[in-house]
């Protein structure tokens, strides 16, 4: 699944691709601010790209 989240859907996206990453083929987050979701959070979506993520795309 390609997953899309604008602005504060963007966070909810994020935290859906988190729990349920064995969904998610694709997350596309746009015009969404990290810094808002707390240090925990943006750890986590660092690490998931820094595992998942492709250079090549």
């Amino acid at each position: 699944m390609t997953l899309i989240g604008h602005s504060i859907n963007a966070l909810i996206a994020l935290a859906y691709a988190a729990k349920y990453s064995h969904r998610i083929d694709h997350l596309i987050l746009i015009g969404s601010s990290p810094y808002s979701v707390g240090p925990r959070l943006i750890k986590e979506a660092d690490d998931y790209f820094k595992t998942h993520a492709s250079f090549e795309r």
